[in-house]
């Protein structure tokens, strides 16, 4: 079924309230799903904004006071978070992050178009995470989403101690190895010469 295509299906029980009188019920992977209002989505996103507007099909169902079942192939914690964010529920977002989990939301925050939206949540999620020593099996997944979240402090911090504590790691590698199986569009985020950079050039990003 193509991403953001509306459902004939009854929604289940087991749903995640994010808003407990919202019009949208997302269906993600694993059988995630989230309850959500249309209107904070569509406040915190232009992209939301337009899949809700009444010449879509889910903003048809929208206008008839039915609740509408959406069912995205997005990453289901990213989404959670990234919901959770939009409606201001700061309790039920997550304290602490993974390289890979900052990269997913990362990912979904740039398809929905919401980086202003999140952009505190953002710099305190990497404030909080730079404070410890990053593992190297992290620092690919934190140098995309630093990137990508236009967080250039956490992007030259992961960078310095990518270059100055792992001389001799080959930094095509460590990103090949971050984007192995994703498609085009992701790797798009990225700049030409940030893939297949090797040290020096690293090195100069970070300066």
């Amino acid at each position: 079924m193509e991403e953001g295509k509306s459902t004939e299906q009854p929604v289940k029980n087991c749903i995640e309230e994010i808003d407990p009188d919202g019009d949208v019920v997302f269906q993600l992977p694993d059988d995630h799903r989230i309850r959500v209002s249309s209107k904070a989505l569509s406040l915190g996103s232009p992209v939301f904004k337009a899949m809700f507007r009444s010449n879509f099909a889910e903003g048809r169902k929208l206008q008839l006071g039915e609740a509408r079942q959406v069912e995205l192939e997005d990453d289901a914690n990213a989404m959670t978070t990234l919901c959770n964010i939009l409606h201001h529920r700061t309790r039920n977002v997550p304290r602490s992050h993974s390289g890979s989990s900052l990269m997913q939301l990362a990912i979904i925050t740039d398809k929905y178009d919401c980086l202003e939206a999140i952009s505190h949540y953002s710099s305190i999620s990497f404030t909080s995470l730079l404070k410890s020593e990053i593992i190297e099996s992290d620092m690919g997944d934190l140098l995309f989403a630093a990137f990508v979240l236009d967080e250039p402090i956490a992007f030259q911090k992961v960078s310095r101690q990518l270059v100055f504590t792992s001389p001799g790691i080959d930094v095509s590698e460590v990103f090949e190895s971050v984007l192995l199986g994703v498609d085009n569009t992701i790797r798009a985020l990225l700049p030409d010469g940030l893939i297949g950079t090797d040290v020096q050039g690293l090195r100069g990003l970070c300066n």
